[in-house]
């Protein structure tokens, strides 16, 4: 089999491009067919302030529709990479050899795919005479055209501690990668994180060979100028990794390619320092990365990020006395340093964590960071009282950081990688560690970035510590830890961003698992349940093996609720390996269950060597102090204090429960994708296979919401959000849901109602006060508004929509200038995220839309640029260029800029419906305007905003029974739009059915009574049925609610003097 564009491997996986072909293997990338779906592409969303308005809405006093913004978000899951091997030989032993080496290798590539920062595997399968691999597809482009022109030293040092973070998590798996290069370094478009692919020993299969004996042997695989002499011997090692790595980063900085560089003729090590200016450490730490003696190298990443960490930072002195002489811990949430107080005589040793502002508060001003901050220190103060956990001594903020001072303990980590502890320490471990978290659980804190480094066991006493505090967050922001969470020490919902309180039961289960059978979690199978199987690596009793099963449950709500109720199952009676149940803790399965059996014992990696301790950044003592001889064990990942609020959790669920709730998730993730895009029709239909498994299931009814709502059926949508609520009656998002569907369909005092149940469940919630605004700028009540929105800002003055609706409010109010205010504040946020975020083609575009409105167009038009100037491919952004060059009445340029969005998402309707309006209302070319309509249509049937745009496209080319029918088709689809009825009567009013077209307009006005137009349009058909008077009051009542309306003021006027001769 010969995989070319357009073939299809095992029925299921169309070849749509080629995406590499080199010495070894052949990747594509594909999409996942779906009979019945259609084919999504592009990421993104839409917001409907970057539409352009359509026709027949002239005088509309109408508030944009509210459209909650949405993060960049990966693509599709229909699409991804599928990479094709082939064994040199058909010959039997060659090609047993190579499906034992396929399956065993897709095995641990699966295992390796919860890292975040690792394409997840989607199945291995064999065709004909090749073995194909199916992962997740990255989008994005390789570091290789990035290193065409050197990098700063700065740069390059975020690289390599991005992917020694990667490196640290694989060689913990016992696995190395074989073959770094610039090429398997992927900057993944949608967060420009770098993504790690190809790793290299899957690779070997089309290297397998017989030797005489008979035996299979492969070769190394690798790219010449970054393999160690080792790997070229076919002995790769972690230090393999490190060696490639620093050549990519000498690569970086100079922009000479390896095999380009000068070396050594003797020793072989890379000359390259006179091509680079660069500091005598990061000079040292690279040149001890590629050192070409293996012995001389760094032997694990864990070493490299150590010591990058400490760059510029050995010797400096803090708050005036604190001077730092090493590192302690690092981890994605602060880094942990060994200082000593030279103002006090015994110059005491202190462990100092270093936290920048972003990780207490996101996004926010400096007193609010500081009273975040100030939070954090009395949080950790109160919970340094307990003997296990450090003393707080001292906190401040300097250049730009926050610093925490703590009692320094003296200790080793409790969990030594690689080794395996019997059924004795593992319980005794098991509840020491409950008891102190036991303990923040009364504080109402979590634990919810457990490791191996956290627990620590001190030296003076041989009790177990918490090693170090990262920070705390307040309840609402702990939803957004996830990311930080190490991978194999988290349940699925968490590596989404959904952390539970008892996150930490599942991650101590690990731990405890893993000391048990020396495997780092991720490495552990698991069933098709997502159990994890991990009975046959050890020997323990039932009921170690029960209790520890039922902490690590993947679905939160059959998980152990509390470190009181796993103390309660260890202290009841059992003996190791009576067979019996303890207490309420049930076996996973039962005799005679369908469960497949534990695999055979996988063999236990090698330990990763101990930590060097470079000469060169040691620091010498003073006479006076002694250097702990612990200080040198040092880890990586450290222990996060999240405080959140716990407001009950709901009784344990069956298991029944739990796959029923796991199988719709399936359904509704795919549904989330379909969302992203804007392809509510696809959605729908994933939402309705979530309903028909669990229709209890709260978050199925908001995913069919959703759906609907972005349909603009909002009398459906409403009625799933209801279904919601009442599963979940006091979840607030759900009661915001009703809300923002209740303001579409104008039932404004039940949209204001329906928020404030959200308030009456969380009052913080910022979301619920945004939609009382926009609710209350639907009643006129347009001050209450304002007053609503400064409360929004009170709550999360982050939020540059809340600025953006005040604005909105305040133009209602004829308050230009106080307007313009609110919306250069949005402006500054997004300014604000911007700059922490530069790379976010999403924020770029939100903050054109809003330069848009203060007619700053230039200015917009420069924002969309730089949006696709980070990923070309956003649609999005050529969509919002669009509206705004129609804006500016450039109405060629406007139609080729949503030419371009529909060059790379022909499926995206609402750019067809804008092009459309533009072709329409701005250029007169009205049958390519219908053409664009219809394109809609095909799209998407139900939109009816294009049936209504069609039919006065119709209209303007006099063709008014044709409008007719188009108008009558959209309020088929919608009976409440009033826009379509002012259309249909202007177009009754042409034909001369004037009766028609009248009650037309009072359906209009009865649906919308502030629309300025209908009831001018509704004087002057009655003028034409000579009802005078009637046509009087109608024109009185359109200036009344448009003072300065001239079509309005001009016809009164001219029926007042014709009524008076």
């Amino acid at each position: 089999m010969n995989a070319t564009i357009g073939t299809t491997l095992k029925g299921r996986y169309q070849i749509i491009a080629d995406l590499k072909r080199r010495a070894f293997g052949k990747t594509y990338r594909a999409i996942r067919l779906a009979p019945g779906e259609p084919r999504s592409s592009g990421v993104g969303d839409f917001w409907s302030g970057g539409s352009v308005g359509s026709v027949g809405s002239v005088g509309s006093n109408l508030p944009p529709l509210p459209t909650p913004p949405r993060p960049p978000v990966p693509p599709s899951p229909l699409e991804c990479a599928v990479q094709i091997f082939q064994p040199p030989s058909s010959h039997p032993l060659i090609w047993e050899s190579a499906k034992q080496r396929f399956e065993q290798e897709l095995s641990i590539q699966t295992r390796l795919g919860e890292h975040p920062q690792i394409p997840s595997i989607i199945e291995g399968f064999q065709e004909n005479q090749e073995l194909c691999v199916v992962r997740e597809y990255i989008p994005g482009q390789s570091l290789e055209p990035e290193m065409k022109q050197p990098w700063s030293p700065d740069r390059v040092i975020t690289m390599l501690q991005e992917v020694l973070t990667i490196l640290d998590f694989a060689h913990q798996c016992g696995v190395i990668h074989g073959n770094i290069t610039p090429t398997n370094l992927i900057r993944r478009s949608w967060d420009s994180k770098i993504v790690l692919i190809d790793f290299a020993r899957i690779k070997e299969i089309e290297t397998i060979v017989l030797s005489p004996e008979g035996v299979a042997k492969t070769s190394a695989v690798g790219t010449p100028g970054y393999m160690p002499i080792e790997q070229l011997h076919g002995k790769p090692a972690y230090g393999s990794d490190i060696y490639a790595l620093g050549i990519t980063a000498i690569q970086a900085l100079t922009g000479v390619s390896p095999r380009q560089l000068e070396r050594e003729p003797k020793t072989g090590q890379v000359i390259w320092h006179h091509l680079a200016p660069v500091s005598e450490d990061l000079m040292a730490i690279l040149d001890q990365m590629v050192c070409a003696d293996i012995s001389g190298r760094y032997q694990s990443a864990a070493a490299v990020l150590h010591d990058l960490a400490g760059l510029d930072k050995i010797n400096r002195v803090l708050h005036g006395h604190y001077q730092i002489i090493d590192v302690l811990f690092l981890s994605p949430l602060g880094t942990t340093f060994l200082a000593r107080d030279m103002q006090r005589a015994d110059y005491p040793f202190y462990a100092i964590k270093e936290i920048q502002p972003s990780l207490v508060v996101e996004d926010a001003s400096v007193n609010r960071l500081m009273a975040a901050f100030d939070e954090v220190a009395q949080v950790l103060s109160t919970l340094g009282n307990h003997p296990s956990i450090p003393h707080l001594v001292d906190d401040f903020a300097e250049g730009g950081c926050f610093y925490l001072v703590q009692e320094f303990i003296e200790g080793e980590s409790a969990l030594v990688p690689g080794a395996r502890w019997d059924e004795a320490q593992a319980r005794q471990f098991l509840v020491e560690a409950l008891k102190l978290l036991d303990h923040l659980h009364q504080h109402h804190c979590y634990c919810l970035a457990l490791d191996p480094s956290c627990l620590r066991r001190r030296h003076s006493d041989g009790n177990i510590v918490l090693a170090d505090f990262s920070f705390v967050k307040t309840p609402a922001e702990a939803l957004d830890a996830g990311v930080w969470l190490l991978p194999g020490y988290m349940p699925a919902r968490a590596r989404e961003g959904v952390l539970r309180p008892n996150s930490d039961i599942y991650a101590l289960g690990m731990l405890v698992i893993q000391g048990l059978t020396g495997i780092h979690p991720g490495m552990l199978p698991r069933d098709n349940s997502s159990r994890l199987l991990w009975r046959a690596q050890t020997q323990v009793s039932d009921q170690l093996e029960a209790i520890l099963d039922k902490m690590v449950l993947p679905y939160f709500r059959d998980r152990y609720q509390s470190a009181q109720e796993v103390l309660a199952d260890i202290s009841r009676p059992g003996r190791p390996g009576d067979g019996g149940s303890v207490g309420s803790v049930g076996r996973v399965g039962s005799v005679g269950s369908n469960l497949p059996p534990s695999p055979p014992p996988l063999p236990t990696p090698p330990p990763l060597p101990p930590l060097p301790t470079p000469p060169r950044l040691r620091v010498p003592p003073s006479p006076r102090l002694r250097v702990p001889a612990s200080v040198r064990k040092t880890s990586f990942i450290v222990l996060g204090v999240v405080c959140l609020a716990v407001a009950g959790m709901a009784a344990l669920a069956g298991m029944q429960k739990w796959q029923r709730f796991h199988a719709a998730d399936k359904y509704i993730e795919e549904a989330n994708s379909f969302l992203d895009e804007r392809l509510g029709s696809s959605a729908l239909g994933k939402c309705d296979w979530a309903i028909s498994i669990a229709s209890d299931y709260a978050e199925a009814w908001k995913c069919h919401g959703d759906a609907l709502y972005i349909l603009e059926r909002y009398k459906a949508a409403l009625v799933s959000y209801q279904k919601a609520v009442a599963l979940e009656p006091k979840n607030p998002k759900y009661w915001n849901n009703q809300g923002e569907t209740l303001y579409q369909m104008g039932d404004y005092a039940a949209a204001i109602a329906a928020h404030d149940r959200a308030l009456a469940a969380d009052k913080r919630n910022s979301a619920a006060r945004k939609g009382r605004g926009l609710a209350l700028i639907g009643l006129n009540r347009y001050s209450d508004a304002v007053a609503e929105f400064d409360q929004a800002i009170a709550l999360d003055p982050s939020d540059p929509k809340s600025w953006e609706n005040k604005g909105l409010a305040l133009e209602y109010l004829s308050n230009p200038t106080s307007a313009r205010e609110a919306y250069q504040e949005a402006i500054a946020v997004y300014d604000g995220k911007l700059a922490a975020q530069p790379k976010s083609p999403t924020m770029w575009v939100e903050r054109g839309r809003v330069l848009s409105k203060l007619q700053r167009s230039s200015e917009a038009l420069a924002s969309y640029d730089k949006a696709l100037e980070i990923n070309p491919q956003f649609y999005l952004a050529w969509n919002a260029k669009g509206s705004t060059l129609y804006s500016m009445g450039e109405f060629d340029a406007a139609v080729a800029a949503y030419d371009q969005a529909l060059e790379i998402n022909p499926e995206f309707y609402t750019a067809w419906h804008n092009r459309g309006a533009v072709l329409n209302a701005g250029l007169g070319r009205y049958e390519e305007a219908i053409s664009s309509y219809e394109k809609v249509l095909e799209i998407n049937p139900s939109f009816y905003h294009a049936w209504r745009d069609k039919g006065a496209a119709l209209a303007a080319m006099s063709r008014y029974k044709d409008a007719i029918e188009a108008f009558d088709k959209a309020l088929k689809i919608e009976p409440n739009d009033h826009k379509s009825w002012v259309s249909r009567g202007l177009a009754l009013t042409e034909l001369a059915r004037d009766e028609e077209a009248l009650a037309s307009f009072d359906k209009a006005i009865t649906i919308y009574p502030l629309d300025a137009f209908a009831w001018m349009r509704r004087g002057v058909v009655l003028e034409y049925l000579q009802r005078n008077e009637d046509a009087l009051a109608s024109y009185d009542k359109a200036v009344e609610i448009q003072p300065k309306f001239q079509p309005a003021i001009e016809a009164r006027s001219r029926l007042r003097s014709r009524l008076s001769r």
